[in-house]
């Protein structure tokens, strides 16, 4: 059984290189506001929604 170990490969690059690189690839990611949209557009949007909603309940009122 050979290759079997507690001690861990030797690395291909330099140990800085290989932190640089992890914190590149895997650390924290900036938070960016993608969404295409501002406040504005937003608050349009909710407001459309209400105002669909309150149609759809006058609806439903009026069926039964």
């Amino acid at each position: 059984m050979s290759g079997k170990g507690s001690r861990p490969r030797p690395y291909s690059v330099s140990l800085t290189e290989f932190d640089n690189s992890f914190e590149r690839i895997f650390g924290k990611k900036k938070k960016e506001d993608n969404t295409g949209t501002d406040k504005n557009e937003y608050q349009d949007i909710l407001s459309t929604e209400d105002i669909v909603l309150d149609v759809l309940e006058t609806n439903n009122a009026t069926k039964k």
